[in-house]
């Protein structure tokens, strides 16, 4: 799977989600998703690190 393909799969799952709380689900896809986009396929290990570091980071915070 490719990383555009990750995150056209990331987009449609967030679309799905009801009731993230203070816009979260629009921040992901109106800033962040687009963000990662502009990462050619030939850098895709920077964005997985980038995701990784977001996912230990809150997880680390909200103690879960």
């Amino acid at each position: 799977m490719t990383n555009k393909e990750r995150l056209e799969e990331l987009e449609k799952r967030i679309g799905d989600v009801r009731g993230l709380p203070g816009g979260i689900g629009m921040m992901l896809k109106s800033i962040v998703i687009p963000q990662l986009k502009t990462v050619p396929e030939s850098e895709a290990h920077k964005v997985r690190e980038a995701v990784r570091h977001i996912v230990e980071t809150l997880k680390d915070v909200f103690d879960v």
